[in-house]
């Protein structure tokens, strides 16, 4: 990819652009990184770019992501953070939640620091995808599904209640979403505790059906990696996705065709509510990286053949996908093209509980940065701009 030096005023001619609910066939006009009703400039003024054939989409927002480019989370590098920061836009994202994996107490506050301090120093890099706060993905899970996870760092959940207080305390508000196993001892005063400052996901759980039920009715309100580390579903034993599917829950879903076949796929996005499932990458450190081994946290990972592999059975680790690429694994796979962009982009807001006329992310609307991606007939990411500022495909 390649990046324009200057943000340009711009003018999208002819793109089938979908404005947060529908598609439509339409001009654009941006001035100084903002998409406005009307261009009040001189045509000369404006970088022009013809959409014709192509989709205009609001830049993609990541809520689940380890790692890329040879960095990972939680490595507590703030320098590493702001590099996947600057890069993202590579993969048309705009915004990210930076992952952790389960971690002892000092671990995961050096890592809440270091996305602290990374948020401050890309604050005046409008190149930047924005760091909109941490998703703290256990260490509250379950043993028996644990997958990558270290299992030395798990906590009960009221040891975790205790993590998160004294967490909240040093840094507030930077938490977002906090990935936990229901089914422990502790679940009710947990979510009580817990529910109105976080996004409470279930995740590497055996819950059942009645389990995970219950935390969506105390506070609970998504669904980490859905289908992955977690009680398989049959006929009789209906299990997290159902409960999740009654109660209206937010799913997180890789979608990379890796860690659910495509047939699955499909039945997911036509099973659950267009406004509740949340495309996700899962992504770790070699993500964008050659193939090798690299470390997920303290686990090795070996890189090969745009999967990953760990442990004696070769088990997936997490992804080295990336959004933009899950987005043409969905629209290849016949899915319903407003569907995927709603999961994509304005959807992930919701489930943090922030409002997008607030941040004015995940629309293309007047009075919104013009944060968005172009996506050739192919499905393939064309360009991708931040507040106005593009990064292209190499030679395009």
């Amino acid at each position: 990819m390649s990046r324009y030096d200057i943000q340009s005023n711009i003018k999208i001619k002819g793109g089938n652009v979908f404005d947060g609910e529908n598609l439509a066939v339409r001009d654009l006009c941006i001035e100084h990184g903002i998409f406005v009703e009307e261009a009040t400039l001189d045509d000369s003024e404006y970088f022009c770019i013809n959409a014709e054939g192509k989709t205009v989409t609001p830049g993609f927002i990541d809520t689940h992501i380890h790692g890329s480019f040879g960095y990972d989370t939680s490595d507590a590098d703030a320098d590493g953070i702001l590099a996947i920061a600057q890069r993202l836009p590579e993969y048309g994202v705009v915004a990210f939640c930076p992952t952790t994996m389960s971690l002892q107490k000092s671990q995961l506050t050096k890592v809440l620091n270091s996305v602290d301090v990374a948020i401050k120093n890309s604050s005046s890099d409008s190149n930047c995808a924005e760091i909109l706060g941490v998703h703290m993905e256990g260490p509250m899970l379950n043993k028996d599904k644990a997958a990558a996870q270290d299992v030395n760092s798990f906590l009960d959940l009221r040891s975790g209640d205790v993590l998160l207080k004294e967490l909240e305390a040093d840094f507030p508000g930077l938490i977002k979403i906090v990935s936990f196993a229901p089914e422990a001892e502790g679940r009710e005063e947990f979510i009580k505790n817990n529910c109105h400052k976080y996004s409470l996901s279930l995740a590497h759980t055996e819950a059942d059906y009645s389990c995970a039920s219950k935390a969506f009715d105390e506070g609970a309100n998504s669904v980490t990696h859905l289908l992955n580390a977690m009680r398989e579903v049959s006929k009789r034993a209906p299990g997290v996705p159902a409960a999740a599917f009654d109660k209206k829950a937010f799913v997180e879903i890789i979608c990379d065709g890796k860690h659910i076949e495509e047939p699955v796929l499909r039945m997911l996005f036509n099973t659950f509510d267009e406004n509740r499932i949340i495309t996700v990458s899962d992504s770790m450190r070699g993500t964008g990286m050659p193939d090798g081994n690299y470390l997920l946290a303290v686990i090795n990972v070996e890189v090969k053949g745009g999967r990953t592999y760990f442990g004696p059975n070769g088990d997936l680790a997490g992804s080295v996908s990336n959004l933009a690429e899950e987005y043409k694994v969905l629209l290849d796979a016949g899915i319903d093209k407003v569907k995927v962009i709603k999961s994509l982009t304005i959807n992930p807001l919701l489930r943090l509980r922030i409002n997008p006329e607030e941040i004015k992310l995940g629309r293309i609307l007047p009075g919104y940065r013009a944060s968005f991606n172009i996506f050739d007939s192919d499905n393939c990411l064309d360009v991708c701009a931040v507040n106005g500022n593009m990064v292209s495909r190499a030679g395009k």
